[in-house]
């Protein structure tokens, strides 16, 4: 069984904030790695094969090392963390979710059908993509991420079923301008079932009535 389920007779509730937060659904893994992530831009190129470690190497180096997997992320490429999804209600019955990485979060506005659809219990996409510009040359980057995630609910638990990552950087750097694309990783085969993330019910702080999240880039 899956979604929430609300009794009949029950009085009309205000919608309240949904969070959830990720581990692995294999026990082995979900020991060793405090949230879930995947690599862009594995082994430092980019969807050409062009050399991209450079720039990574450079962007990883103003953004500051990672606190969760300082091995896995001096690795070539750039990891992605699968931290939390949080759901916070807006008027007319939509959702913003917010999807939070290690360093900061990305939003989306979820219309009220799609919101309906995923209480159901029915398999759900939420792509969560932005484009932000930090920094000043030779250290300015452009960075567009690009998250698609294949999501249920089952038991009250936000599961991922699948989905896929990418990535596009715009380096402005010292002697010209460098863009790079990453190949999209896919998380799980499309046709896939089984929960390969577990997304346990959390409740989120809150200040002003709104739930605390890491900066939001968009």
């Amino acid at each position: 069984m899956g979604g929430f389920a609300f009794a009949a007779d029950s009085p009309a509730k205000k919608p309240e904030v949904l969070a959830f937060t990720f581990s692995h659904a294999d026990p082995d893994k979900a020991k060793t790695e405090p949230f879930p992530y995947f690599r862009v831009f594995p082994g430092g190129k980019d969807k050409k094969g062009v050399d991209a470690s450079g720039t990574l190497s450079t962007l990883k180096a103003a953004r500051g090392e990672s606190k969760l997997y300082q091995a896995e992320d001096a690795k070539p490429g750039l990891i992605v963390v699968l931290r939390r999804i949080v759901f916070i209600p807006q008027p007319g019955g939509d959702y913003q979710a917010v999807f939070e990485g290690e360093f900061n979060a990305v939003k989306l506005d979820v219309p009220k059908r799609t919101m309906d659809k995923l209480l159901r219990g029915d398999t759900t996409e939420l792509l969560f993509e932005s484009e932000t510009t930090k920094g000043i040359r030779p250290l300015a980057f452009t960075i567009k991420p690009k998250t698609t995630l294949r999501v249920a609910l089952r038991d009250g638990k936000l599961v991922i079923l699948g989905g896929k990552g990418e990535s596009t950087i715009v380096h402005y750097g010292l002697l010209g301008t460098f863009t790079y694309e990453s190949d999209p990783i896919e998380l799980a085969p499309e046709e896939n079932t089984k929960p390969i993330y577990i997304g346990a019910s959390t409740k989120p702080k809150l200040k002003n009535g709104q739930p605390e999240t890491l900066p939001v880039l968009n």
